[in-house]
């Protein structure tokens, strides 16, 4: 239990340094906790509301990671692909909607796993 909130944090915080330093949005040190706070806090909150015990739960876990990191990578890549254009980009929203969309199927298997959980009867 407590080893995959270890994971889930480092994983979170890993996550969000690589998708600063390869977006480029490092802006200065006095931005930097707000960054990682950006991307690792929506992050972190999908992989917390898993279930924590079984195969199940691994394999939901580790969907659920790809499917951050992929909303993760396409932001990096909107952000550094060349394009001509000005203006603010929005990029950031795609990645806080995979992060939304993690948040409930996470919730859904967890609810499915509570729901399942309660009516196994150990064998007599």
């Amino acid at each position: 239990m407590k080893t995959q909130f270890l994971v889930s944090v480092i994983f979170s915080l890993t996550l969000a340094a690589l998708v600063i330093a390869i977006g480029n949005y490092y802006a200065g040190p006095s931005l930097l906790l707000p960054q990682i706070v950006f991307v690792a806090g929506p992050t972190l909150v999908p992989l917390l509301i898993l279930p924590r015990t079984g195969k199940p739960a691994l394999a939901a876990w580790i969907f659920i990671a790809v499917l951050l990191v992929g909303g993760w990578s396409y932001v990096v890549y909107v952000d550094t692909r060349p394009y001509t254009g000005g203006g603010a980009s929005f990029a950031w929203l795609i990645g806080w909607f995979a992060c939304f969309v993690a948040l409930i199927l996470a919730a859904s298997l967890s609810a499915v796993a509570f729901l399942l959980g309660g009516r196994r009867r150990p064998p007599d």
